[in-house]
């Protein structure tokens, strides 16, 4: 089944909410780049290391099956960050459940930030898994830039 299975789309976003009574989706300020303005890797006693970014956010995704069915569909999400030196780090699984007779559903994942391994993009690959393998499906890339003065 898992074949029939579309991603509409998928963001970085600051937050997101669904009204109750409409079943609408707000998504806030969505996330292309962040800039730094302190050298996230200095810690206090001055050897450097690898930091983590105090950035609030959630990846949002809307997916579609093919066809409605009259009986609850689950599935297997996959997704990693591929840091700027294309190392693939940082997976989860997550079920992504249709309910029954449900052609779509939101998937939104919240994450306290981001760890810090260099300047560049790092991508948020979507996969799901079809046939017992798991296929990209989407990639959303966060440009982190510096802009620290000396």
């Amino acid at each position: 089944m898992s074949n029939n299975i579309t991603n509409i789309f998928s963001l970085l976003c600051r937050s997101s909410s669904i009204d109750r009574d409409t079943n609408s989706a707000s998504i806030l300020e969505i996330i292309e780049e962040i800039t730094i303005t302190s050298d996230p890797f200095v810690k206090s006693d001055g050897n450097r290391q690898n930091n983590f970014i105090p950035l609030p956010f959630e990846l949002f995704t809307l997916w579609e099956r093919g066809i409605v069915v009259n009986e609850e569909t689950i599935c297997k999400v996959k997704i990693s960050i591929i840091n700027p030196q294309k190392i693939e780090k940082e997976q989860i699984t997550v079920p992504l459940k249709f309910e029954s007779g449900k052609k779509r559903v939101r998937l939104r994942i919240k994450s306290p930030g981001i760890n810090f391994s260099g300047y560049g993009t790092h991508s948020f690959r979507i996969y799901l898994e079809v046939g017992g393998k798991f296929v990209t499906v989407k990639e959303i890339p966060l440009e982190i830039k510096s802009n620290i003065k000396i």
